[in-house]
C-alpha cells in the first residue's frame, strides 16, 4: 500500500463515476486474485481525472519486479500493488 499524501474527494469521484458498477464477487480467493489482476476499479478513472498525479504512483508500483497489477484502492488515493509472491513484494519496499 502506498499513501501518496494526495487528497481525493470521495463525493467528487462518485459524481464523475458511471452508475453501472462491476458485479460483486461471489467466488473464492482465486476469483478475487484474478479480478484484482485482470479486472478494474470502477472508481479509478474518475479518481485519476481529479488527481492525475496518482498515475505516477501507479506506474512506479507497476515497475517493481514481480508486480502483476497496480490499482487505486476504493475512491482513492491510496494505491496498491499485487505481486506474484510475498518475497517479490517485500523486495520492492526495500
Amino acid at each position: 500500500l502506498v499513501y501518496p499524501n494526495i487528497s481525493v474527494s470521495t463525493i467528487e469521484v462518485y459524481k464523475k463515476s458511471v452508475p453501472a458498477f462491476s458485479p460483486p464477487l461471489t467466488g473464492n480467493l482465486k476469483e478475487l486474485r484474478n479480478m484484482l489482476i485482470y479486472g478494474k476499479n470502477d472508481l479509478q478513472i474518475p479518481a485519476l481525472s481529479l488527481a492525475p498525479e496518482l498515475s505516477e504512483v501507479l506506474n512506479l508500483i507497476k515497475k517493481q519486479k514481480g508486480c502483476l497489477a497496480s490499482r487505486i484502492s476504493g475512491s482513492g488515493s491510496t494505491c496498491f500493488g499485487i505481486f506474484s509472491n510475498i518475497k517479490e513484494a517485500e523486495i520492492s519496499i526495500n
